[in-house]
């Protein structure tokens, strides 16, 4: 007759970075003996498992992206050195994936009453549509719908006022992203003339625009700032102004969508607002010529 170890739990899975507690236990003729048990994994640990001399097992942590499968043994070296096996499956760790929420446009410049359309999309690998709630932090009574539907308040306080919409994705734990609305105030608006007051767009090609603008009594300087709303297809190249003139190189995007542009003009508190509008002639047009 000889003696036999068991250990318990013989076979189990587990997940990354958990601890599980191993028992052996030695047979003589079927009655139970005491046994002084060493502990082991056999082959080591690719992920850092570990146990200890009292069969405490820590498992790894697994981010190999599949299971991991490791041996532990445990001898009895007062019997011996009669050995025992287990199996222990470490699940892989789940990552979750990283997301982001944009909001489009993230920043704007706006009249009193003015409204603008702001959306939100989610970004990032294997995220989940988002669904969105909006909120906004506004001193002037600003609203924004649950659309994003945005709403600017009266601002008669004498100087600029940034509205702060929030929007917040609860499909992907509850991340947030937010826009800057900057509200021009009442006493300080200007308004903006623009050359040329239409611009033109080519659907194959984009196309470089310069444009001449003047805000009596504006006050433009090097540190002004233009903004163009929709700017979806507008990219500036740069611009700069003196006084009542503003010049700003820009380019038109190809296949350009048609319609009004809010151009404003901000320079400190004092803001300059007109409007241009952008036309695509048909292609047929074009080909006639």
């Amino acid at each position: 007759m000889s003696y036999t170890v068991s250990i318990s739990p013989s076979s189990t899975a587990i997940d990354s970075g958990t601890s599980l507690q191993f028992s052996a236990k030695t047979t003589f003729n079927g009655e139970e003996v005491d046994g002084t048990y060493d502990w082991e994994i056999v082959s080591g640990s690719i992920i850092g498992s570990s146990i200890d001399e009292n069969g405490l097992f820590m498992a790894g942590e697994n981010s190999t992206g599949s299971d991991v499968e490791e041996i532990v043994q445990v001898t009895d070296t007062a019997h011996g050195n009669e050995t025992a096996t287990a199996e222990v499956t470490i699940k892989t760790k789940k990552v979750s994936p990283v997301c982001e929420v944009a909001v489009n446009p993230s920043s704007a410049t706006v009249s009193s009453h003015d409204s603008l359309m702001l959306s939100a999309s989610t970004l990032g690998d294997d995220c989940m549509p988002g669904e969105y709630e909006w909120s906004i932090a506004s001193a002037i009574g600003s609203t924004v719908d649950g659309e994003g539907n945005y709403t600017a308040g009266g601002n008669d306080t004498g100087s600029q006022v940034n509205d702060v919409v929030t929007v917040v994705d609860h499909a992907n734990g509850a991340i947030s992203g937010t826009a800057s609305i900057t509200v021009a105030s009442e006493g300080t608006g200007h308004t903006l003339s623009i050359f040329p007051p239409t611009l033109l767009g080519f659907r194959w090609m984009p196309w470089l625009h310069i444009l001449l603008m003047r805000g009596e009594d504006a006050g433009f300087n090097l540190r002004s700032g233009i903004s163009f709303q929709p700017g979806d297809d507008i990219v500036e190249l740069f611009h700069f102004g003196f006084g009542d003139s503003m010049v700003a190189f820009i380019v038109l995007r190809a296949d350009p969508r048609e319609g009004p542009v809010v151009v404003t003009v901000s320079t400190g508190e004092n803001a300059a607002t007109g409007e241009l509008t952008i036309t695509v002639p048909p292609s047929r047009l074009l080909e006639d010529r």
